[in-house]
């Protein structure tokens, strides 16, 4: 009996001892950058999901000892939980051993992020005046608070004219571009009028610069009439108000 007393001490000192070999400190800073990492990798897969939006980590938050006490072959599991507001939510760790399933730790914390959509920024200097093409300009992001103030669509700038100077790598806004304007103050164009079986075409002049869909004033040069037309391409405008 006494010789199975000593065997099961010597094998729970050993158990133990082993026990403690496995487990090693870890500082509260380094366990905080192994956390954000795996914050950092759960955003860049939701990223993944979408080229209109992007997510950026800006903040975390757990409370922990100093050190953390953990096993040499462990495994970190981070699970969502429920959220604090639109960019901010909760979360759990677990540190546990893959062989056994054996958790060894569990913390929680709270992490938020920024959203970012997907805009357009230049590749070179763009005067203003000049009209933008394809290659003038490349995919970027800016904070969703500016979702309503640029174009998130290549066809929404290509073919537009910039009403200002763009410098390069310059986020391109709304208010930055125009249609191109097919004709300008002076122009000879043509007004045409169809209604009830009589067709007019006479040649005007323009008094009011404008793009395709535009209205425009164009004086008629034999009677002196200023007329209000919608140009529908650089040499025509259709009058439809007589």
């Amino acid at each position: 009996m006494k010789i199975f007393f000593k065997y099961l001490v010597v094998i729970f000192l050993f158990t133990y001892g082993l026990t403690k070999e496995l487990l090693y400190p870890v500082s509260r800073q380094e366990f905080l950058y192994l956390i954000k990492n795996h914050l950092n990798a759960l955003l860049e897969n939701k990223n993944k999901n979408s080229t209109e939006v992007k997510y950026k980590l800006t903040t975390f938050y757990m409370s922990l000892p100093e050190k953390i006490y953990i096993p040499l072959d462990y495994k970190i599991e981070i699970k969502l939980k429920d959220k604090l507001s639109k960019t901010c939510q909760n979360f759990n760790v677990r540190v546990y051993v893959p062989v056994g399933n054996k958790t060894y730790a569990n913390f929680l914390g709270v992490f938020c992020y920024k959203t970012y959509v997907r805009a357009y920024k230049a590749n070179r200097f763009i005067k203003r005046g000049e009209i933008i093409t394809l290659s003038d300009i490349s995919p970027t992001y800016v904070p969703s608070s500016q979702k309503n103030y640029v174009l998130s669509s290549k066809k929404d700038i290509v073919g537009k004219e910039a009403k200002v100077n763009i410098r390069e790598s310059q986020v391109i806004y709304k208010h930055y571009l125009t249609k191109p304007k097919l004709v300008k103050r002076g122009d000879t164009i043509h007004l045409i009028a169809y209604k009830n079986g009589i067709f007019v075409d006479i040649q005007v002049i323009v008094l009011s610069p404008g793009g395709k869909g535009d209205f425009i004033y164009v004086k008629n040069p034999s009677s002196g009439k200023v007329l209000k037309c919608k140009l529908i391409s650089k040499n025509i405008c259709l009058f439809e108000d007589f």
